[in-house]
């Protein structure tokens, strides 16, 4: 049996040190702040930010970000979204 937890409040968990992945346009809004994780990182785990028009999605571990209609941002490091 494990002796993990099943879940933890994201602000008792460490700062990541990875680069945000962010859409440019949050990522630049975020600058500075310390980054938290972002749900449980099982694949199709989602993020949806409701006072902003970002939605996150993990696909074959990358998040994928789409504003709330699903029109996908660009992505940071020019690969496909």
């Amino acid at each position: 049996m494990s002796t993990y937890p099943i879940a933890i409040h994201a602000a008792h968990a460490p700062p990541r040190v990875k680069a945000s992945s962010y859409p440019v346009e949050f990522a630049t809004r975020l600058a500075g702040r310390d980054k938290r994780p972002l749900g449980d990182r099982s694949e199709g785990d989602e993020a949806h930010y409701p006072d902003d028009d970002l939605k996150a999605v993990l696909v074959e571990g990358q998040w994928r970000f789409a504003h709330r209609d699903g029109r996908p941002y660009p992505p940071r490091d020019g690969s496909r979204s």
